[in-house]
């Protein structure tokens, strides 16, 4: 025979002996049936008992907020159907007729109070006549399953506080069986020597077993998890350390796969409130980190694309601006070189207004991967800095390297024959381009350098196009190659 129990419910332990009157309702109890005001008002579900016709004769005080009723209001002889909305009181009609139906849901609009929606539970008063409700606000549906093993908890609780008598062994067993084969999350009650105890029907799915190849058997022979042999272990910390809970996501290793759950543990008490084993809840929550792991995916792309340019595939002005910043401050300390090249295509208008944007965007493109297959060190930074221009930067370069790299640049982009028959400066799409070197010191700024590089590149544009100016700290230190 099972040892005498009791559950938690929110840190409050409750015997089975005080649960037994709704799990047999046709107990009598020690006020002739009648329920506690006090300890049903205590309860999260509304409750209410009515008589054979359907007038109430009991509602305690979450029923009345659910139906938006006055906690002091005189409700006697009051027709439980007219609490209803009038699209539901055929149902409860038909239920109050035949309890044994499956728990409806129904949608209660109190006045001046935000709609919500309820699963009631209909049963009879042992052998009285009278009918009882339980309701459960599920509103939240993407908490239903849990709310749901709430519901049977909490009606655990009701039963509880209608009845002090004691209880059989099979009555536990009945009260235990009930949660167990609603509920839809896998579930076991573990002794304190980690013997399984008792197993339910979503549990045995989850292991692949069957019951006699699990009841009796150790826990970690069948399911293993990072707690197991660890101080963690729910069996360990609720026998040594007496927590009223204990929660944790984890993967846990079955016959045949891993698969990630979330785990609740509770202590499982007798009658005499004498800690007789640990149940243990496992919730399959592998579509949430498959979720979880799409939106981590989801956040890298984005993060990505806040850095790149979305036509040319470089990175865009943000990005070149926070990595400017950040190299000007680190050669500031090493007192190394810097050099910026700002680049722009001759004649872009032109060629946009000659062979059309689409044409213009997939010149810039070609561009963009000429640059790229030029800069190639992994501490250098290519990026579009604005329409038809573009800016390297070139950390620990002295200012004739940058001159080498901006003329190899020029060099690529010219080698791309792109046809632009209104150019100037050739007969294919050419760049001008401005180079400018500093020993970041606090005299002067990021801005400074790419102001420079832009005179330059003013020049080069002055000089004919298609040709390198570069420019250092002192405007007078100019050179251009062609």
């Amino acid at each position: 025979m099972m040892p005498h129990i009791q559950v938690s419910v929110q840190d409050d332990p409750v015997t089975t002996a005080e649960r037994i009157s709704v799990m047999d309702p046709h107990r009598k109890t020690a006020s002739g049936g009648a329920p506690d005001p006090a300890a049903m008002d205590r309860i999260s579900d509304g409750y209410w008992e009515a008589t054979a016709d359907g007038r109430l004769t009991y509602c305690n005080r979450p029923a009345r907020r659910m139906f938006g009723l006055g906690l002091n209001d005189d409700l006697s002889g009051v027709s439980v159907v007219a609490l209803f909305p009038e699209a539901h009181r055929q149902a409860v009609i038909e239920h109050l007729a035949d309890p044994s139906r499956e728990c409806p849901e129904f949608r209660l609009e109190p006045p001046e109070r935000t709609p919500h929606v309820v699963q009631v539970r209909f049963g009879t008063v042992g052998d009285t006549g009278r009918i009882f409700g339980m309701m459960k606000d599920i509103t939240d549906a993407t908490h239903s399953r849990r709310q749901f093993q709430e519901l049977q908890m909490d009606m655990e609780v009701v039963m509880a506080r209608s009845s002090q008598m004691a209880v059989e062994a099979e009555v536990a067993s009945v009260e235990l069986n009930q949660v167990f084969n609603t509920t839809p999350d896998g579930m076991w009650i573990l002794g304190l020597d980690h013997t399984i105890l008792r197993v339910n029907n979503a549990m045995l799915t989850m292991l692949g077993k069957d019951r006699n190849d699990v009841v009796g058997k150790n826990c970690h022979e069948l399911l293993v998890g990072p707690p197991c042999d660890t101080d963690e272990c729910p069996v360990k910390k609720i026998r040594n350390q007496h927590p009223r809970r204990m929660a944790m996501d984890l993967t846990v290793r079955l016959a045949d796969r891993e698969m990630p759950v979330s785990m609740n543990a509770t202590p499982f008490r007798g009658l005499e409130n004498e800690l007789v084993g640990v149940l243990v809840n496992y919730r399959d929550i592998t579509d949430r980190h498959l979720a979880e792991e799409a939106l981590q995916r989801a956040n890298a792309e984005l993060e990505r694309m806040a850095t790149i340019d979305g036509l040319t595939g470089l990175c865009n002005r943000r990005n070149l601006d926070t990595v400017l910043a950040n190299e000007w401050k680190r050669l500031a300390r090493e007192q190394g070189p810097l050099s910026a090249i700002l680049c722009d295509v001759d004649f872009f208008k032109r060629y946009n207004d000659t062979y059309g944007h689409q044409m213009g965007d997939d010149c810039l493109k070609a561009v963009a991967e000429a640059i790229r297959g030029t800069v190639r060190r992994p501490a250098d930074l290519a990026a579009r800095y604005g329409g038809e221009e573009f800016c390297i930067v070139l950390p620990n370069t002295v200012s004739d390297g940058a001159v080498i790299v901006a003329d190899q640049i020029r060099r690529a982009v010219h080698a791309l024959s792109i046809t632009h028959r209104n150019s100037d400066a050739a007969p294919v799409v050419t760049l001008s381009l401005g180079v400018a070197t500093m020993v970041p010191t606090a005299d002067f700024s990021p801005a400074d350098l790419i102001e420079t590089a832009d005179l330059a590149l003013y020049e080069a544009k002055e000089g004919g196009r298609n040709r390198v100016v570069f420019k250092g700290a002192d405007p007078s230190d100019a050179k251009a190659t062609d």
